[in-house]
């Protein structure tokens, strides 16, 4: 063999050697714990540093610079390799290795208060100040005696206790508790152990019976305090995390180790006592959540699944099933606008008996595309008549899905089945994220109020019209309670208001919503419109007559009332006042939407300065219908409202950046000029202020 086929295989077999070891790393990246992931990553790195190691030595006559720079690389890459090993944080986060003195715990501790009152939209709709500064005081009394890890702990009760969804104290390197490799399901008859790491495979599809000496349902009741969601079914949805969380059962005295702990399953009868070893967070996160699956139709399942939506339909059955367990787009395939107007034709053209949206699984997403296929449901007449359309809900159907979720209870006549969801129809969210100085801890905080009904609606999940149970035999034979319960259900239409007497008019509601009653073919149906194109709150429903004047809707907790020859609404009892208005009588937001642009403005000043439309994001809603009037040739138009966008949100990078432009095309280069200087000055990272800044010094030259 000659020197240059010798160099070839050599180069060759390095390389083979690296690709297998790193093909093996990746197909074992969602059991990433213990003896093959390692080895297959140790394989993966010995092979690349052997290979820098040899190109080095090749070319150490010929290229000595370079050859030294090649050695060293292998040398730190292989030096990294093991630091990570031992604890990642001393690479990529070095700083939440400190130990913090009582002042510093003391300052983040205030730090974290400060935050939460400055960011979060309502605090105290979540909690009273009383019982916050109950336990803000205990903690800061405490600071100097308890353990960081306790510190921990109890600064995530505290944020916990506003049971706010988006605003947590996650797991994260700041705090870096170890979690048992195990992923367990609360079923109605108990939690059963679904999956865990290959070292504890034994273990699989057994219950769940004691923590230590504990009951599991107790240790779930002391567990759940932390747990930060505003309904059960989503505190029973993250137990698999927080039920694992060795750290967390140690200080609550529930075990007697700070990262192992005694599990006792059962199965058949027998039980089994095994001690688990909690693995670093990060190593949990990538086996409980990395996708394994294209698609995931089984709401047993806690992985992500590769496909974030599809659609399905049973010739048998004729029943077409939507399953959207992320609102995002896929990377591969169609939009998710363009799924939904792809299901929207399916709808049309097909000869279905029943169409299931499935949200079981899905975590949430983004709330403006939920927007855009609730309408498409809401307008498929075929579709949208008793009977047809069911919703399929659980403790996981969470943020942007429970507002899709509001907007089908609202606009449509869907059926919910299922499980509660894990929050109510009115949530806050979009959390942004806030790193705590001397820990590093980071707290999300939510900053949005999302409004899928009344303010006065206090419910904290939507609760399923027909409820399930799943038991532990349904998952292993692959059933679905709820799928067979919709192929079953046969509906009973309920008799519409068509000959009562009812004023037919337009009405005001809190001097935002409109509200109109009107008769069509079959009887009275009630509208209420904001004319904000991104909330939640429109509502298209039927009335059903009941007697003494009282008419119940398709939304379970909301009726109408005719009060002297004047109809009211009833939420849960409670009177909600119309007050009537003209036929041609239109809200500011109303002529905004219609292209009264201007006058609208000028009313909607006039009623926020008044204390109207508060609490309502309208950010985005501006800064989009800017453009589209840009867009459009009405530049003095779309230069108001970008104008008046600032006013509303004058710390908004975007908002500034956006009046930028508009300034631009109306031709005030000065103006425009110090807009985006100070868009710029709030985000330090606007590329697109600074090449607008370039082109306006070209402007002005």
């Amino acid at each position: 063999m000659t020197i240059l086929a010798r160099q070839i295989l050599v180069h060759l077999i390095f390389i083979a050697v690296t690709a297998i070891a790193v093909f093996a790393t990746y197909a074992q990246i969602t059991q990433p714990f213990f003896m093959p992931f390692w080895l297959a990553v140790f394989t993966a790195i010995f092979a690349l540093v052997g290979y820098l190691i040899y190109i080095a030595r090749a070319i150490k006559n010929k290229m000595p610079i370079v050859s030294k720079i090649t050695t060293a690389a292998a040398v730190v890459i292989f030096a990294l390799a093991l630091v990570i090993k031992y604890d990642y944080r001393l690479v990529f986060f070095p700083s939440t290795l400190n130990t913090l003195t009582t002042a510093q715990w003391q300052a983040d501790l205030q730090q974290l208060k400060q935050q939460l009152y400055a960011i979060h939209p309502n605090i105290d709709d979540m909690i009273t100040r009383d019982k916050f500064d109950q336990q803000f005081n205990k903690i800061s009394q405490h600071l100097h005696s308890w353990t960081s890890d306790r510190i921990k702990i109890e600064m995530m009760h505290l944020v916990a206790m506003l049971n706010d969804g988006h605003t947590i104290i996650p797991p994260q390197p700041a705090i870096d508790f170890h979690i048992l490799p195990i992923v367990l399901h609360k079923f109605e008859d108990g939690f059963y152990i679904i999956d865990a790491a290959r070292h504890y495979s034994h273990l699989i599809n057994k219950k769940l019976v004691k923590i230590g000496n504990t009951p599991v349902k107790q240790v779930f009741e002391q567990i759940k305090q932390h747990i930060g969601t505003e309904h059960i079914s989503g505190k029973y949805d993250r137990a698999s995390l927080y039920l694992g969380m060795t750290e967390l059962l140690f200080e609550l005295g529930l075990s007697p180790m700070n990262t192992r702990a005694l599990v006792e399953v059962e199965s058949a009868g027998v039980t089994e006592v095994t001690e688990m070893r909690g693995e670093p967070y990060y190593q949990w996160y990538a086996f409980y959540m990395l996708a394994k699956n294209e698609r995931e139709p089984l709401p047993y399942a806690h992985r992500l699944s590769k496909q974030n939506y599809w659609s399905e339909f049973d010739q048998s059955s004729g029943i077409l099933t939507i399953n959207i367990n992320n609102i995002k787009n896929d990377s591969d395939g169609p939009t998710f606008k363009v799924f939904s107007t792809m299901v929207g034709e399916q709808i049309k053209k097909m000869k279905f008996k029943k169409v299931v949206v499935d949200l079981r699984d899905n975590r949430g997403g983004s709330n403006f595309m939920a927007r855009h296929f609730s309408t498409m449901l809401a307008k498929a007449y075929k579709l949208n008549t008793p009977g047809k359309l069911f919703v399929l809900t659980s403790g996981r159907t969470f943020s942007a899905a429970v507002n899709l979720s509001s907007l089908l209870e609202n606009q449509t006549n869907a059926i919910f089945v299922g499980q509660p969801t894990g929050q109510g129809p009115n949530q806050y969210g979009d959390a942004t994220g806030v790193k705590l100085d001397n820990s590093g801890i980071f707290l999300f905080i939510s900053t949005l109020p999302w409004r899928g009904s009344f303010e006065q609606d206090k419910r904290t999940t939507i609760t399923p019209h027909y409820p399930i149970k799943y038991y532990f035999a349904d998952y292993l034979n692959d059933k679905d309670p709820a799928m067979d319960f919709v192929s079953q259900y046969q509906h009973t239409p309920r008799k519409r208001s068509a000959r009562v007497h009812f004023p037919t008019r337009k009405y005001l509601y809190n001097e935002v919503n409109v509200v109109t009653f009107h008769l069509d073919l079959g009887g009275l149906q009630m509208k209420m419109d904001d004319y904000i194109d991104h909330t939640l709150h429109t509502i298209d429903t039927v009335l059903y007559h009941e007697g003494d004047g009282v008419f119940a809707t398709d939304i379970r907790n909301l009726k109408v009332r005719l009060y002297q020859g004047h109809p009211q609404l009833l939420l849960d009892g409670n009177v909600l006042k119309l007050k009537a208005i003209n036929r041609d009588f239109k809200t500011p937001m109303q002529q905004v939407a219609e292209g009264e642009i201007l006058a609208g403005l000028a009313r909607m000043k006039v009623a926020q300065a008044k204390g109207g439309y508060q609490g309502i994001p309208f950010e985005n809603t501006f800064n989009n219908l800017g453009y589209k009037l840009m867009l459009a040739g009405k530049k003095a138009q779309a230069l108001a409202i970008l104008q008046y966008n600032t006013e509303l949100y004058f710390d908004s990078a975007n908002a500034w950046d956006s009046l930028g432009e508009a300034q631009m095309a109306n031709k005030l280069f000065v103006e425009a000029h110090a807009s985006y200087l100070h868009s710029l000055s709030l985000n330090p990272s606007n590329r697109n202020a600074e090449d607008m800044l370039a082109r306006l010094a070209q402007e002005v030259k």
